[in-house]
């Protein structure tokens, strides 16, 4: 890949992430005061200017020649990675914060079951700031100035102070059974045909059902 191409593709990821933290800052602007908005949500996108800052740098550095290929091959996974997360934290505020404030609760445990493990607000941000401080770091990029790396380190270590905004399975459920005898547990949308040795066979059908038998 010629020089020119190397950093054509790196000024179109940089772009392509520039203008997804953009839509996710318009969103979160249009709901800040939203009632019910989880305190992840808020966190993540007061810190989203320093993010849009450095990128933005690092695109007026790239487009003005100004970054050797070496240094763009180097970066140019980084980049990657930052883009397709920023995508991803996009869609996530669209999924959750357009729509009545009493929804988004909701709405977020509905979009964290499309979007999967890994994918909590605070996440996808810490996620998108670890490429950001890769970025920042390789001074040849010329991306950050000493006080928008140190501003870049601090809202970090806000973010991952955070409490996850969702458990590991926003809808389990949990069920202790002391004793002995049977615990029979289903769960979800389906039924569980159950027979306990003689006698007919019993099913139990979700969203939760518990059979308890055989002991005192």
């Amino acid at each position: 890949m010629s020089v020119a191409a190397e950093a054509a593709l790196v000024l179109g990821l940089i772009s392509a992430a520039i203008t997804a933290i953009d839509a996710t800052k318009k969103l979160y602007d249009a709901a800040h005061d939203a009632k019910g908005l989880p305190e992840a949500f808020r966190e993540v996108g007061e810190r989203l200017p320093i993010v849009h800052d450095i990128l933005q740098k690092a695109e007026e550095q790239v487009d003005n020649g100004k970054v050797k290929e070496a240094t763009c091959k180097a970066v140019e996974l980084v980049v990657k990675q930052c883009k397709q997360k920023a995508e991803k934290l996009r869609d996530l505020f669209n999924r959750v914060l357009p729509g009545e404030d009493a929804g988004i609760a909701e709405r977020y445990k509905k979009a964290f079951k499309v979007l999967g493990k890994g994918n909590r607000v605070e996440e996808l941000m810490a996620g998108i700031m670890d490429e950001v401080q890769l970025l920042a770091a390789n001074r040849s990029m010329g991306a950050a100035t000493d006080e928008q790396f140190q501003q870049l380190l601090d809202a970090i270590d806000k973010i991952k102070e955070l409490e996850p905004s969702l458990p590991v399975d926003p809808d389990s459920v949990n069920i202790s059974h002391t004793g002995s005898g049977h615990n029979i547990v289903a769960t979800g949308s389906s039924t569980q045909p159950v027979n306990l040795g003689s006698g007919p066979q019993n099913t139990y059908t979700a969203p939760v059902t518990q059979h308890y038998g055989g002991g005192t």
